[in-house]
């Protein structure tokens, strides 16, 4: 395939994982780190009472991480060469701890999210506003993902 062809159809399948294949579970989760305390963590874990590990490497993360990861991995195989699809789930876990993100946002002097929260008296909770930082970054993302792939493509091909 040419290097065009493979940008395309990797970006496809980025786009169906990350968005479709992309549960709740998963996207509140992958930023996190891995949980610490063996058997007895995984226990609180499972009665939604999780103890994390917040000063460990980059890549030591929730397990929410390396499943969503993984699935961008495996879908880019329909694509890429096995070592392409490699470089892509792990560079889509580094880009999901969200530091390179908000490194170049702060960089350039993007649009930073306002954290600003929202009481309804449907919600029992605050909820926060979706704002424009909150958008920009979101973007950032999307683009620093289809960036490896494009880059991946060009090597590729």
């Amino acid at each position: 395939m040419k290097a065009t062809d493979l940008l395309i159809w990797g970006i496809v399948v980025h786009l169906l994982v990350d968005w479709l294949g992309q549960n709740e579970w998963m996207a509140t989760n992958k930023a996190k780190r891995r949980i610490e305390g063996g058997r007895e963590a995984l226990l609180r874990w499972l009665r939604n009472k999780p103890v994390l590990v917040y000063n460990s490497h980059w890549w030591d993360r929730h397990p929410a991480a390396h499943v969503h990861a993984g699935m961008h991995g495996a879908a880019q195989l329909l694509v890429f060469p096995w070592p392409a699809a490699l470089s892509i789930g792990v560079t889509h876990l580094l880009i999901d701890t969200r530091k390179p993100v908000e490194w170049w946002s702060k960089l350039i002097r993007q649009t930073q999210p306002s954290g600003e929260q929202a009481v309804s008296w449907k919600q029992p909770h605050p909820i926060q506003v979706m704002d424009i930082g909150a958008d920009v970054r979101i973007w950032v993302d999307q683009v620093w993902h289809i960036g490896v792939i494009a880059i991946l493509a060009l090597v590729t091909a």
